[in-house]
């Protein structure tokens, strides 16, 4: 069993530093392989196959048909069935879901992975999509479109951008401007104040793109009152930063602030619902990151809504895995955000919510499933076909239902 060996790539002979499976170099006169062969031709007598197994450029997984596994000495290296290269791609799909790193690795791992595997990173996508979903559905109480608004964040980290971004593309998506037109109605304060042009050569590279022509402002009720925003949205991470000040500024400007106090645990809550409601005389429109009890003000009841990345990322997850999605994109997270929005009834927005009720998880994730994989299979990025006739009543077909027989 042997063949020319002038047909083996010296690069990766000499390239192989692992010390298992270097072709002519092995110990134990493994094989190797021309960079244009998809299976390894043989150098010598072969010990094992390993060196194939491990080398993703020649291992077919289970595609290896019986005499392949023979001649090659993998047969007791692979479960003893043959499936084809595309029916293990549906079998064995995957969907990577990853938060809480820094945010430089989050920001770099996003953007070199997600136009070559399925990724998600909920931190800035899923945080994104449900903001966006309160923002939609407040628009409904408010009477205007997200166009009319001027939004401030304080925070410009992987949440604070992300969700500035998801906005500008809506906005976008709606009016026909470009992006880099209505990313100039979004603001953003990081910790040396409000991010302008002037500070541009010293910022990271994820909040450049918001360095507006400004003056600069170092403290937020400054910013608030130079910028005159109609949305406040904390992403900071820092607790009682939305100060009365602050909140009442909001007020003065606004007949219905709408305020986001987005960072938990509650002690880190930028304010309370009942702070919110007390300093704007019983007038904002809020949603918080942490949940926070009823509020009664002035005789009113008002349930404060909580901007919780649970409405999104199961839903969006399903919608993925059951189209068999291949990539993610921002119209898949527009999509969820507009089906948490549209979920939200007269009633939730009589007692002040902005989100629809959690009791009702899996009929939300459900529709926000049909909603993504209905938006995947129009950019042609479905591989599981063809479409279902019905993609709610397939999303709920798939959902597991933690119900037991009872044995007593």
């Amino acid at each position: 069993m042997g063949t020319d060996q002038t047909q083996i790539s010296d690069e990766y002979v000499s390239g192989n530093k692992s010390g298992v499976g270097g072709g002519i170099s092995d110990v134990y006169g493994e094989d190797s392989a021309t960079l244009d062969q998809l299976v390894t031709p043989w150098v010598t007598s072969v010990a094992s196959g390993y060196t194939l197994m491990r080398d993703p450029r020649y291992n077919k997984g289970l595609a290896f048909t019986d005499k392949e596994r023979d001649t090659h000495y993998i047969t007791g290296l692979l479960p003893p069935v043959v499936l084809s290269q595309d029916v293990q791609e549906r079998k064995y799909y995957s969907w990577f879901q990853f938060e809480d790193f820094a945010n430089h690795h989050a920001f770099e791992l996003l953007s070199k992975y997600c136009s070559s595997h399925l990724v998600f990173n909920d931190d800035i996508q899923g945080t994104a999509s449900v903001v966006l979903a309160g923002l939609i559905a407040a628009q409904k109480v408010l009477g205007k479109s997200l166009a009319d608004h001027t939004f401030l964040f304080l925070g410009a980290g992987e949440a604070g951008t992300g969700i500035a971004e998801l906005i500008a593309l809506k906005i976008s998506r709606e009016t026909g401007k470009p992006i880099d037109e209505t990313r100039k109605k979004i603001w953003l304060v990081d910790s040396k104040g409000l991010i302008v042009s002037s500070r541009k050569e010293s910022l990271q590279h994820f909040k450049q793109p918001w360095a507006h022509d400004h003056k600069p402002v170092k403290e937020l009720l400054g910013a608030v009152n130079a910028i005159k925003p109609t949305v406040l949205i904390g992403t900071s991470g820092v607790g009682k930063t939305f100060t009365k000040e602050v909140v009442e500024a909001m007020a003065t400007l606004n007949e219905k602030p709408l305020i986001l106090a987005l960072s938990n645990p509650t002690s880190q809550a930028e304010c309370t619902a009942e702070e919110a409601y007390t300093w704007t005389k019983g007038r904002a429109i809020f949603a918080s990151g942490s949940p926070f009890d009823p509020v009664e003000y002035d005789g009113k009841k008002f349930m404060p809504g909580q901007a919780n990345n649970c409405y999104i990322f199961p839903g969006l997850g399903l919608g993925l895995i059951m189209s068999g999605a291949i990539r993610v994109r921002d119209d898949m997270l527009l999509a969820a955000s507009e089906a948490l929005a549209s979920q939200v009834t007269e009633e939730n927005f009589a007692n002040g919510l902005i989100y629809p009720p959690f009791a009702n998880i899996r009929k939300i994730s459900a529709n926000i499933a049909a909603s993504v994989g209905a938006k995947t299979y129009e950019l042609g990025l479905a591989s599981n076909l063809p479409r279902p006739k019905d993609l709610v009543k397939m999303a709920e077909s798939c959902m597991y239902s933690p119900v037991y027989r009872n044995f007593r």
